[in-house]
């Protein structure tokens, strides 16, 4: 029987979560190679996020409006059960409408999971990761002039794979930042970091 104190799967970034039906055409899906796609957007932005534990997942059903992905932390209970059947522990999870990114350029893509990566922190207490910000209230000031707001990237959009908008060792304000995150140290950071750039 294994206990909470196994090495765990995702202890370190290599690693495949091992999957019963690689080939599940359910509603949600596990999308573990959008971890690569995550990682090299933070290290082209240079952000610090264990991309190991995020679940990344792709969400099948139909696609009308809204944007293409989202950020959440996971309810104990899923983290739970997700660790007893894979031996992985995830934080939270990173979900992309399936239908929504078959439709964009690689550089309308590369913004969408760079907005969703953004809503993620490190809590420094923990080393747990959290939710900085609602998704559904705020764009990144960097991300703004290319943004349709909830209708997602224009096509002119910078590929974030090949160039930075995130300036490496910019960091926002921690102090004043509440629950949801919306807050004026937060939105006087993003304009000095965006300056910066």
């Amino acid at each position: 029987m294994r206990n909470m104190a196994m090495t765990l799967l995702n202890e370190t970034e290599e690693f495949t979560i091992p999957l019963c039906d690689n080939s599940f055409e359910g509603s949600f899906c596990v999308a573990d190679s959008l971890r690569e796609t995550a990682k090299e957007i933070c290290e082209k932005q240079g952000i610090t996020l264990p991309t190991r534990k995020i679940l990344f997942l792709y969400d099948k059903t139909p696609y009308l409006d809204g944007p293409a992905g989202s950020a959440m932390l996971l309810p104990k209970m899923t983290k739970e059960l997700f660790y007893q059947v894979t031996g992985c522990m995830f934080d939270a999870a990173l979900i992309v409408k399936l239908q929504a990114v078959q439709r964009l350029r690689e550089a309308q893509f590369s913004n969408e999971i760079y907005h969703c990566l953004r809503h993620f922190a490190v809590d420094e207490a923990t080393g747990a990761l959290k939710i900085v910000r609602r998704h559904e209230v705020e764009q990144w000031k960097e991300q703004a002039a290319y943004s349709n707001g909830a209708g997602g990237f224009s096509e002119d959009a910078p590929n974030l794979f090949d160039e930075r908008i995130y300036p490496i060792g910019a960091e926002e304000k921690k102090e004043g930042i509440n629950e949801d995150g919306n807050t004026d140290t937060v939105h006087n950071a993003q304009d000095q970091r965006t300056e910066a750039a």
